[in-house]
């Protein structure tokens, strides 16, 4: 598990991964910027806000690259910057 703090809010997760397998439930392995990173698996936008301010929301998107094909979204955290 590493920290990433470019990440409002912060985000703490597996990096990197090759394969969802790695990924603990329920996280895809996504490519996040220059790296790959375990997302939280989402159908809504809630789910991923629970520990989340307001200020710092994710959200539930299908828009990123995946190291395997699904169609699944994930938890996406807001940049800092």
């Amino acid at each position: 598990m590493r920290c990433l703090t470019e990440y409002k809010g912060g985000l703490c997760a597996r990096s990197p991964c090759s394969t969802h397998a790695e990924c603990p439930e329920p996280g895809l392995c996504v490519v996040l910027e220059d790296s790959t990173v375990c997302l939280r698996l989402c159908v809504e936008k809630a789910e991923c806000n629970a520990s989340r301010s307001a200020e710092d929301e994710a959200n539930c998107s299908s828009n990123l690259e995946l190291v395997e094909p699904s169609e699944s979204k994930v938890c996406v955290p807001p940049n800092s910057g």
